[in-house]
């Protein structure tokens, strides 16, 4: 009885200290960040800047827009999202799952090819893409294709389950031409420096990029995106400032 006692003085005791600790743990919580997957780079160095200056822990999830959107939509802890599209963070602000997207990155559809191809190379080709079903620069890789007057019948379209995927079909030598984003292919030429990337002359190679705010505990990362410091990441990762990615 006695013992029984001392161990509940010595519990009411600590439990200040506890809850400092619990307090603590809650202020360092990580902050989860959904990341469409041409923008991870990116990410990758926001993070460790958001990291440096806020001493907050970023854990990125990467993968298509289509594919994270339904995992937040299904009640997937998420702080923020980054999609390659509006239309998803659209979706989540309907379901009333987050404030109006937010415009945070303008992204460009690139060829990535051999040094003997070119734009002028693709008919009977077989040319990666990231699948339009999830992922927006795979929707802008048809449209794309569609204004240079390459189908499905004139040349042999193989999907990756995400514009790295479809790089990585490049990089391995499956296929001798990829629509990727810029940024992505840049990545690839850092690696495979024979690699070429050649800017698409036509308009629908844009993406625009749209955020979407799930908890206002991402607020302070957002606003790194969007700050002077946020922009020249992007520059260098391969996307313009976001006063050019309007809805």
């Amino acid at each position: 009885m006695k013992h029984s006692f001392q161990m509940t003085r010595r519990l009411l005791l600590a439990l200040p200290l506890l809850m400092a600790a619990g307090s603590a743990m809650a202020e360092e919580r990580a902050l989860r960040v959904a990341v469409a997957s041409n923008f991870l780079s990116a990410a990758r160095g926001l993070s460790e800047l958001h990291e440096f200056k806020t001493g907050q822990r970023v854990i990125l999830i990467n993968g298509p827009s289509g594919t994270l959107f339904a995992q937040i939509a299904n009640g997937a802890p998420v702080d923020l999202f980054l999609s390659a599209d509006f239309e998803r963070p659209q979706r989540l602000t309907d379901l009333g799952l987050a404030p109006e997207p937010q415009a945070y990155a303008q992204g460009e559809l690139v060829l990535l090819h051999r040094s003997w191809g070119g734009l002028d190379d693709l008919a009977d080709q077989r040319i990666a893409i990231a699948d339009p079903d999830v992922a927006p620069y795979g929707q802008a890789a048809m449209r794309v294709l569609e204004v240079l007057n390459i189908t499905p019948e004139t040349a042999d379209l193989v999907s990756g389950a995400n514009v790295s995927a479809a790089a990585g079909l490049f990089a391995s030598g499956n296929v001798d031409f990829a629509l990727v984003s810029r940024s992505v292919a840049k990545e690839v030429k850092g690696l495979h420096p024979d690699s070429v990337i050649t800017a698409l002359p036509v308009p629908e190679n844009e993406v625009r990029q749209f955020a979407a705010l799930i908890t206002p505990d991402a607020q302070a990362f957002l606003d790194l995106i969007l700050s002077d410091e946020g922009t020249f990441l992007l520059k260098l990762n391969g996307y313009q400032p976001v006063q050019e990615a309007t809805e």
